[in-house]
């Protein structure tokens, strides 16, 4: 799975830096969360995709085909291009990977973080707005939003943020469990 994840963050990483050096990041973003959905959503299509026994070019005819009907018959060539390369290396299976790895240089580049929350206690609006000023002021960035919010009672207190690729532990459980691992004697204290 690992190794999958690499390559999928080299085409990701390779289309980014395409649809950048042609000013189109918007265009390149839609058509693989188009593409993603049509895989993801879609039972008839996954079966293909992922059925080893369908030769990859009858794969590849489908996508363009649909894609092309999405597009009104103005798709992109560079997008069709892309698309026949990871159809030619047997890789059509990684689109939605490459889409979550294009999302986070996108996000990256507009300064655009999600985040999710869990907090040990559901938590006020006044206490989210200013986690939120806090990780406005951290990051630099107007474009930070709460996608998510879940309670974890283990956690003691405290929470622990998700930001794009990123985890901040400011659980009181995480403090407990240090505290406890100094104490044991696996880290010297000075």
């Amino acid at each position: 799975m690992i190794q999958y994840k690499i390559i999928a963050i080299q085409y990701a990483k390779a289309a980014f830096e395409f649809a950048l050096e042609h000013n189109n990041l918007d265009l390149w973003y839609n058509m693989f969360k188009f593409l993603t959905k049509l895989i993801n959503n879609n039972c008839c299509i996954k079966y293909i995709i992922k059925n080893i026994k369908i030769e990859s070019n009858k794969k590849l005819e489908l996508l363009i085909n649909i894609y092309n009907d999405f597009m009104h018959n103005k798709s992109d060539i560079y997008h069709l291009n892309f698309i026949k390369i990871i159809a030619k290396q047997n890789r059509i299976t990684l689109l939605p990977i490459i889409e979550e790895q294009y999302k986070i240089l996108y996000d990256s580049y507009y300064k655009y973080f999600s985040i999710k929350l869990v907090s040990a206690y559901e938590l006020s609006t006044y206490e989210k707005i200013e986690i939120l000023k806090s990780l406005k002021k951290r990051y630099n960035s107007k474009n930070i939003y709460i996608i998510n919010i879940s309670i974890n009672k283990s956690l003691i207190g405290g929470l622990i943020i998700y930001i794009n690729n990123t985890v901040i532990d400011c659980s009181l459980l995480s403090k407990i469990l240090k505290l406890k691992y100094i104490l044991k004697g696996n880290i010297l204290c000075k």
